[in-house]
């Protein structure tokens, strides 16, 4: 890893550095976030520390942690990691030297400490040795921190607003007045020098440099252990937010926040919506390969347009309005189509599928035909295409790098036509036989996906099913040994057999199927007839007992309808 992880360095030792390299924490981060309990704590250990060693006199050090950064174009330190601790250091450091420069007692330590930290806060003149101090060596940039100023104003004048509710402003206060107590509470009067030394020149962190924001961050990543990592979804907002005009940096603000809600409450995430940009940019790009590239990398790299393009956020707007329908199926505000029982029910199928693939194709074609006329029908017939081909393919081979390749391929025969072209490997020979048999025995990533699609399809189901269903065994699950070999002339070995097929599931909701429990046919009738699920409900008006001999015969006619129904359902 391109990175250099130094010694201990002081603090002083660190930011005398800064002379050269300025401090940025970048657009990217978070808000400063430390409130007083960081704050009292921080103050409390370096005056335990203290204490200690004035009483044992050793060398020992009090470790901060590390500062992750890199040096960026403009020479500048560009915090990754270490924020939070950094920011409160340069405030403990202004209240420090706001006090000492405003006491009525000059002492030659006072005078000392003046001295020694106004290169770590401000820019020294190298001839004259004189300090700026309307040029400070830190500056914050995060976005969506409407305190920068306050903070850049605390460190230039040692001075907050009255009245402010900042956390920059309040724990700089809290700084003095425990800087005014640790005074009062020491007979020692030279105590706060000896606090202030060891705050300087044995307080320690370790500085990792990396050559690359790449590689900076990659170290924070795995370091990170106190709290959420840096995504790609931060490093994209602050850059986004950096190109802008500074006109429409309020309202960028104003937006993000409003979607970066929107996706929370969707229990997604910001990530994972760029995620999905991107294969939509990879369609557009006519880009097929297999080998789905890193987020940041592709597009920063290949698409840094992507970071002007006015219609981003609606774009990842209406990427999110489909990864939430796809979850609660309601119908969405001013989106006739949405209303659609039958598109509703086959979103609720694709879910089931157990992997992503169906997602990219079902929010591609979303974003390139929303506005197409007749676009509800076009959808349904396109997502219930796109279900049979995932499915079958999915039954047969079960890996997903069968799916792989012709979804890329229809990803990108999307962008190109409102009834695009399907690639996906046609089903012959011994693959039909595997196809049935899959049908009859599902796996059991798709068990669920086919016990949905035929209670849909073959019971004519009017309305979505309830939200809390389970898969019903029909023949229960256990059964005595008596009762099977005596009564019905089966061994359990060939029952187990059976016990999965998809002639023996129905779905049933799931306080019905508590009670049904593990009952046999003739106690579990009564829950069945309750059930609002079509298929479920009918099974005691279409058969008066239930045998081994009923999961074979329905087994026989789910199969030939299912075969039928996809049949259709590819044209």
């Amino acid at each position: 890893m391109a990175a250099v992880f130094d010694e201990f360095k002081t603090i002083a030792e660190f930011l005398q550095t800064t002379q050269k390299e300025k401090i940025l924490i970048p657009e990217y981060q978070r808000p400063y976030a430390w409130g007083f309990d960081q704050i009292e704590a921080l103050f409390s250990d370096l005056k335990d520390f203290t204490i200690d060693k004035i009483k044992d006199k050793t060398q020992e050090t009090y470790f901060l942690g590390t500062i992750v950064y890199f040096v960026n174009d403009n020479g500048e330190k560009e915090i990754i990691d270490g924020q939070q601790r950094l920011t409160s250091i340069m405030l403990l450091l202004r209240a420090i030297y706001e006090k000492l420069s405003t006491s009525e007692i000059t002492t030659p330590e006072g005078l000392n400490f003046i001295n020694k930290i106004e290169p770590l806060l401000f820019i020294k003149n190298e001839m004259t040795g004189q300090v700026d101090k309307d040029d400070i060596l830190i500056r914050s940039d995060v976005v969506s921190d409407s305190q920068n100023h306050t903070f850049h104003q605390i460190l230039k004048t040692g001075k907050t607003q009255s009245g402010a509710k900042d956390n920059y402003s309040k724990n700089y206060e809290s700084f003095s007045k425990l800087y005014d107590e640790f005074i009062s509470q020491n007979s020692d009067p030279k105590a706060i020098y000896y606090f202030i030394n060891n705050l300087l020149n044995y307080t320690t962190i370790i500085p990792i440099k990396a050559k690359t924001q790449d590689t900076a961050l990659t170290i924070f990543n795995t370091l990170n252990d106190r709290g959420m990592p840096l995504s790609d979804a931060d490093i994209f907002k602050g850059k986004i937010y950096k190109n802008l005009d500074d006109d429409k940096k309020v309202k960028f603000i104003q937006e993000w926040k409003i979607l970066e809600n929107e996706t929370e409450l969707a229990n997604e995430k910001m990530q994972n919506l760029f995620y999905m940009y991107m294969f939509y940019l990879r369609a557009k790009a006519d880009d097929k390969d297999t080998t789905t590239p890193k987020l940041r990398s592709y597009l920063l790299k290949k698409k840094p347009e992507f970071l002007r393009d006015d219609d981003l956020l609606e774009n990842l707007r209406q990427i999110l309005k489909i990864l939430k329908f796809s979850k609660d199926l309601k119908d969405i505000d001013d989106e006739v189509w949405s209303e659609n029982l039958q598109i509703k029910q086959v979103f609720s199928l694709l879910v089931l599928t157990n992997n992503e693939w169906w997602k990219y194709p079902s929010i591609i074609y979303y974003l390139t035909h929303k506005n197409s006329p007749n676009f509800e029908n076009l959808y349904l017939k396109f997502l219930r295409k796109l279900f049979v081909s995932i499915f079958q393919r999915y039954s047969i081979e079960h890996a997903i790098n069968s799916i792989k390749a012709p979804v890329l391929k229809l990803n990108v025969e999307i962008t190109n036509n409102a009834e695009p072209k399907f690639d996906f490997k046609e089903i012959l020979g011994d693959e039909e036989n595997i196809l049935k048999g899959k049908i009859i025995a599902p796996h059991v990533n798709l068990r669920y996906a086919l016990v949905l699609f035929v209670a849909y399809e073959m019971a004519n189901q009017t309305e979505i099913l309830p939200e809390r269903w389970e898969l019903e065994h029909i023949f229960p699950q256990k059964w005595q040994n008596t009762y099977i070999e005596q009564t019905l002339g089966w061994t359990d070995a060939k029952l187990k057999e059976l016990l999965w097929n998809i002639g023996n599931l129905t779905p049933l909701e799931k306080k019905l199927n508590i009670v049904a429990s593990n009952g046999y046919f003739d106690k579990k009738k009564t829950e069945y007839a309750k059930s609002k699920v079509a298929i479920t409900n009918g099974i005691d008006k279409n058969y008066n007992e239930w045998k081994p001999e009923n999961i074979i015969e329905r087994n026989g006619e789910i199969v030939k309808f299912v075969k039928e129904k996809f049949n259709q359902w590819a044209q």
